[in-house]
């Protein structure tokens, strides 16, 4: 059996600084490991901690929230044994009912719940609060300029509590026409090529 010491290790050092969401350096990193080669370390960093840290500076990295993913030892270890895309990026559409459309095989569905449950939980949606910082925050959400940073988020932390009480999810089947319509053979042929350009 291989030594995972070093990924114990490693494990346990980015799911701290998860929790504290506190900056860290390479050096660090290292320190706190016992890594002792530099090529694998670097394998690590381009390949399986990918999406999981995030750099902020041109010295320190952050964890990101899609650790929270793998905060178990064995989730962690099954991921950092394979080379797998952890991070999307949605854009959201506001209305008074916040909706997301995701296109997705179902077997995704497991990770979309995942980080929607995070929601339900002070010291996962803190973390996130941590990680944009006060003053990110303090452009759409005002803040008293006494307050100290705790203060502020445990106030946006009570509002969350107030008015995000759940979600749902909907599985659709169909077909949805965004243009005219068309014939078969008009909605085959690209526009540009339509239009002559």
């Amino acid at each position: 059996m291989a030594d995972d010491t070093t990924q114990r290790a490693a494990f346990a050092f980015l799911r701290a600084h998860l929790q504290s969401q506190e900056p860290f350096t390479i050096d660090e990193f290292i320190a706190a490991t016992g890594w002792k080669k530099p090529g694998t370390l670097n394998t690590y960093l381009r390949k399986q901690y990918k999406g999981l840290i995030e750099k902020v500076s041109n010295t320190h990295y952050r964890v990101t929230d899609a650790f929270w993913k793998f905060v178990t030892w064995r989730k962690f270890k099954g991921h950092v044994t394979q080379v797998r895309r952890v991070v999307t990026d949605y854009q959201p559409a506001s209305s008074k009912v916040l909706i997301y459309d995701f296109l997705m095989p179902l077997t995704n569905e497991e990770h979309l719940r995942m980080t929607l449950d995070s929601l339900f939980y002070k010291d996962r949606v803190l973390a996130r609060l941590r990680t944009l910082g006060a003053p990110k925050l303090s452009k759409v959400i005002p803040k008293n300029g006494n307050a100290s940073d705790e203060d502020y988020f445990d106030e946006i932390l009570q509002f969350i509590q107030n008015h995000f009480v759940g979600y749902s999810i909907h599985h659709v089947s169909g077909r949805f026409r965004s243009d005219a319509l068309r014939t078969q053979d008009e909605a085959a042929t690209p526009k540009r090529e339509a239009s002559g350009t």
